[in-house]
């Protein structure tokens, strides 16, 4: 009886284990601003309020559709060491081609991981005032991305550091960053 009962115990911790455990995992948050979590990033962007400096925090690995920041936003995305896989784009009507489409009047930092192209042919569309900081832009695996990073009239700023140096990955990527609109081409992968 007393064996039962010890069974019946643990069987029941068990069981509330995997109840906690399904749980949070299934309130399917990508990201969070503080505490408050979100399921995409585009859902936290437009939560962000106008004009405040926003983090948005990336929890894991996560792949997600392309991210509008619009005119009068100020956010920085930390990465948290993890990649964020482009799975749908963005971009003006007609040309929905970016992962990220950063729109002119928008601060913009992206820091501390990963965005791989996925099906972006641009990773970052800038038109923002753009920081990058120890964050590497990768297409490494597809076979459409044109540009890690097209700065059409915003400004870019990498901090001159070896591990905050944006870096190309791939077969010949054009790059257009940087402050005086420098091209940058990567060599291909061997």
């Amino acid at each position: 009886m007393r064996n039962k009962q010890k069974f019946l115990a643990l069987l029941l911790a068990v069981a509330l284990v995997l109840a906690m455990s399904s749980t949070a995992l299934a309130d399917g948050a990508v990201c969070a601003i503080g505490e408050k979590k979100y399921p995409s990033l585009q859902e936290a962007v437009n939560a962000a309020e106008d004009g405040t400096q926003t983090t948005i925090t990336l929890l894991d690995n996560t792949t997600g559709d392309g991210v509008v920041v619009e005119k009068g936003k100020n956010i920085i995305f930390d990465l948290g060491g993890n990649a964020y896989t482009v799975d749908g784009t963005v971009g003006s009507s007609g040309t929905e081609t970016n992962g990220f489409q950063l729109l002119k009047g928008s601060t913009v930092a992206f820091k501390n991981g990963t965005i791989n192209a996925g099906k972006a042919k641009i990773v970052i569309q800038n038109y923002a005032d753009l920081t990058l900081e120890d964050v590497t832009l990768d297409a490494q695996d597809s076979k459409i991305c044109l540009y890690v990073c097209s700065n059409n009239c915003g400004t870019e700023t990498s901090p001159a550091t070896p591990t905050s140096m944006l870096r190309l990955d791939r077969r010949p990527l054009t790059c257009i960053i940087g402050l005086k609109e420098a091209m940058m081409r990567a060599s291909p992968s061997t």
